[in-house]
């Protein structure tokens, strides 16, 4: 009952955040209007023109040290957001060093470590509210509170 408690708990946290996401490795200036320049950075780097009316709310957020602080991003609503995440490849291939990255809640982030640490795994996302692993080319859904080893077995199980 407590472990499921905790996966309700991550559940709520994670929907909390789903119009949510960070942007990595842009520029901090003394005194910048921080909407302003997310609208400028995802129109060069992704190719999308959003509305400041579409931001909720934009701050940095603490960083690792010697790193540029990332910007977090609160959307209107999830179709602003997945209109900006869906050119994420776009920004990837382009060379402007900005990064767009879903935020994940704390426990997310560290099963996603996890199953990328994982022998078996090859590889593992975040999408649309819940973290995915890939095992022999199949796609399997996981959750904090889920045995990896087992979760596999089950997985062969059903083959």
């Amino acid at each position: 009952m407590l472990l499921n408690a905790y996966s309700m708990s991550n559940y709520n946290e994670q929907y909390s955040r789903k119009t949510n996401f960070k942007v990595f490795g842009v520029q901090e200036r003394e005194g910048e209007k921080t909407e302003e320049l997310v609208c400028k950075v995802i129109e060069e780097a992704a190719g999308v023109k959003i509305q400041m009316s579409d931001i909720v709310a934009c701050h940095r957020i603490p960083g690792q040290a010697g790193q540029k602080r990332p910007i977090l991003v609160k959307m209107r609503n999830t179709e602003c957001k997945a209109t900006v995440m869906r050119k994420r490849s776009k920004v990837k291939k382009g060379n402007s060093g900005v990064k767009l990255v879903d935020d994940v809640t704390k426990l997310n982030a560290q099963l996603i470590s996890q199953l990328n640490e994982h022998a078996a795994i090859e590889s593992a996302w975040y999408f649309n509210g819940s973290v995915f692993g890939q095992y022999k080319g199949k796609r399997i859904k996981f959750d904090i509170i889920d045995d990896i080893d087992a979760k596999i077995r089950k997985s062969k199980d059903r083959r």
